[in-house]
């Protein structure tokens, strides 16, 4: 089942918003997902499906449609081979995912320049391929907050592919990097990490994520910074365990202990 949910901390400071993935069938809340009707969205329905079409291999299972649906709790999910995305507003003060898709869409197609937010909804489309590609699965829900960070730093730095395939350069891509909303504070963490280690994972990342289980995921992961970095797998473990630590010194400071072997503390 490959769905990111995102439930959104609103706390009115854009850099202060976490996401929490939760892998769930969305068939048993209270309110699936309605489809509702939004001028443009066809377009988009139009664009991603030519995609499937050209890049089979993003959408293994097949994509059945493109959907607006009213839901606070994710920019996008894909679910059962539809692409849902939120027209919700109260997410992210000033960022509307189906209004960013279709004004990036258009704006490609006249040649316009993209806003920061009309990139953003782009990298969020990759992220959702991320997890079509792999055909992600939960198998512990302890590791979906080391997990979905992963996902997320890739999508960071590799969805200038999706908008080349579209047909345009990404201009945006270092704000995006420092100050994308999706699992901001863990992905601030794992990239500060990875530039304290002093290495840069992108590809070994990249084969990490081509695997269906969380638990493979994280463990390649681990494995692959372990062999970059020359620590052991231990302490990178240790090292995903405290991504979730919200204040980034106190992260930073987490991490120095355990690579100077002064953390004591139980994970």
């Amino acid at each position: 089942m490959r769905i990111a949910e995102a439930l959104v901390d609103k706390r009115g400071k854009v850099n202060d918003v976490l996401f929490s993935a939760l892998k769930n069938n969305l068939d048993h809340f209270t309110n699936p997902m309605k489809h509702i009707t939004i001028d443009g969205i066809d377009g988009v329905a139009k664009a991603i499906s030519a995609l499937q079409n050209n890049h089979p291999e993003w959408f293994p299972d097949g994509l059945k449609g493109v959907y607006a649906v009213s839901d606070s709790r994710f920019f996008a999910a894909y679910h059962q081979s539809n692409l849902y995305l939120s027209d919700a507003t109260d997410s992210i003060s000033g960022f509307q995912q189906t209004n960013e898709i279709i004004l990036a869409l258009k704006s490609i197609q006249k040649g316009e320049s993209l806003t920061i937010n009309n990139e953003y909804a782009i990298e969020t489309i990759y992220h959702e391929i991320i997890h079509s590609e792999g055909r992600h699965e939960i198998d512990n829900r302890n590791f979906i907050f080391q997990v979905e960070p992963i996902i997320q730093w890739i999508a960071r730095n590799d969805y200038p592919v999706l908008l080349n395939v579209f047909g345009y350069q990404a201009e945006h891509q270092e704000y995006i990097i420092k100050h994308g909303y999706g699992y901001h504070n863990y992905v601030s963490n794992l990239t500060w990490l990875f530039t304290r280690l002093g290495i840069t994972p992108i590809n070994e990342l990249r084969k990490s994520v081509k695997k269906v289980r969380f638990t493979e995921i994280r463990g390649d992961a681990i494995k692959n910074i372990a062999e970059l970095s020359g620590l052991t797998e231990q302490k990178i473990s240790r090292c995903f365990n405290y991504l979730r630590v919200e204040n980034s010194l106190d992260y930073r400071a987490k991490v120095e202990n355990i690579l100077n072997h002064r953390s004591n503390q139980t994970e």
